[in-house]
């Protein structure tokens, strides 16, 4: 048997082999454009913070009129609105577009990541970007407030991981990405400009379920895409596929490894086919 070694182009090839199958990985996990002017499979509640559970079980109307989800109602206030979707990847990229509205309440809510809230506010969990107008937060001349948060499960404690704020108007239509990578690592982009990278030292993985919107009248989110990838560039690449994926229960245990943008799934397979592809050309040398 020869034991001629691998020439540089077999090598090249068999690099680009890996890469590529694992770049096809990339999928969508689910997205909605509200195109049909409809909110299938989202479930909506009115929240009224006056009350004593402020969970009424009253469904709310959003209205979906111009393709987008938008908070119904007319004067913000106690009233708020919940839009719910199930979603329980926690490692990858979120992308969505948000209106900003220079309403009397100031601030609405998107959780990227979050529990189902059966025991709220007791043992609640979850990753929140608070969108906000409010003058003097977080910084005394800002205009506008990104401020990620985390929901650690322990009596409504909230906790700011990271935060960016604005001199300038924020108020407007937004596009917003979001990666988290295997280490909760956050990347937070606002019209692609990177304006908060942070590392949650104690990262909360495995224990999310549901996507939510909440806000009061006024504020709306539209073109909401959520990808198995952490790769920035894969997800601004992205394009709407021939059919619509049901959202699927993707768990990612804290114990997870891989490398930040590949699912561990699709480098495994990758490194499969590449052995395979190694064993055979040695054979042939």
């Amino acid at each position: 048997m020869s034991n001629k070694k691998l020439n540089p182009l077999s090598l090249i090839i068999l690099v680009s082999i890996f890469l590529i199958v694992n770049i096809a990985f990339a999928d969508t996990v689910w997205y909605d454009n509200f195109d049909d002017n409809e909110a299938d499979g989202w479930k909506t509640e009115i929240i009224d913070w006056y009350l004593d559970d402020p969970f009424t079980r009253k469904t709310a109307k959003f209205d979906t009129s111009n393709g987008t989800l938008k908070a119904p109602g007319e004067t913000p206030g106690n009233i708020w609105y919940l839009a719910t979707y199930e979603s329980s990847i926690d490692i990858g990229t979120w992308m969505f577009d948000i209106n900003i509205l220079n309403t009397p309440w100031k601030e609405f809510f998107v959780f990227l990541m979050a529990d189902n809230w059966a025991n709220y506010p007791e043992k609640s969990y979850g990753y929140i970007l608070e969108f906000s107008t409010k003058l003097g937060y977080p910084e005394l001349f800002s205009k506008g407030a990104i401020v990620l948060t985390k929901l650690n499960g322990l009596m409504e404690n909230w906790y700011n991981i990271g935060e960016w704020s604005t001199t300038e108007e924020i108020v407007g239509e937004h596009h917003v990405i979001v990666t988290r990578d295997a280490e909760g690592v956050f990347d937070v982009y606002l019209n692609d400009e990177l304006i908060i990278h942070v590392e949650d030292p104690s990262p909360e993985f495995g224990i999310f379920s549901t996507f939510r919107f909440s806000a009061p009248s006024g504020p709306s989110i539209d073109n909401i895409v959520v990808l198995d990838t952490c790769d920035i560039e894969t997800a601004r690449d992205w394009t709407e596929p021939e059919t619509t994926p049901e959202p699927v229960p993707v768990p990612t245990p804290k114990s997870q490894v891989g490398i930040s943008g590949f699912p561990v799934e699709s480098l495994s397979i990758g490194l499969a086919i590449t052995i395979l592809i190694l064993s055979f050309l040695q054979r042939t040398n």
